[in-house]
């Protein structure tokens, strides 16, 4: 119905139905749409005072799986230790005491989990698989355990 009336009024018919839907008393979308918070903004899709029905929910567990992880290349880790060492190296003098903290920490984490996720793709250390922030920095190793990732985000 929205295509056909999109159509015949020579008006886009997805741009039409994103406003339209504060004004609906139901709508549907995807499990990315609904599990991104960037999504549901985008979209004016509040879920608070809302019912929310999932469709097929046995699905529900790949889907946040899929939209939850990524996948990044080992190369990619190299790279980053090396960008991050020739930059502690370059503006060393220049940073203070707390930058050049959490860049040997970051520094410290990157080593540990490139070289644990070397072990375990080799298959000398066991599956990987998903993980809490603490169990993974535990599962790392190397002193890790220790380092509040979370600060390091901020």
């Amino acid at each position: 119905e929205v295509a056909r009336n999109g159509r015949s009024a020579r008006a886009c018919s997805y741009f039409a139905s994103r406003q339209a839907i504060a004004c609906a008393d139901i709508i549907t979308v995807p499990y990315p749409a609904l599990l991104s918070s960037s999504s549901r903004q985008a979209l004016g899709i509040p879920l608070r005072g809302n019912v929310v029905i999932i469709d097929e929910g046995h699905n529900l567990v790949d889907a946040l799986e899929s939209a939850y992880t990524a996948s990044v290349p080992v190369r990619h880790f190299e790279l980053s230790i090396q960008q991050t060492e020739a930059y502690l190296e370059k503006y060393r003098e220049r940073l203070g005491s707390r930058s050049r903290y959490h860049l040997g920490t970051t520094l410290t984490l990157l080593r540990a989990l490139h070289d644990r996720l070397l072990s375990a793709l080799r298959g000398a250390e066991g599956t990987l698989r998903a993980m809490r922030m603490e169990e993974f920095t535990f599962w790392i190793g190397k002193g890790t355990d220790a380092i509040n990732i979370h600060k390091i985000l901020r």
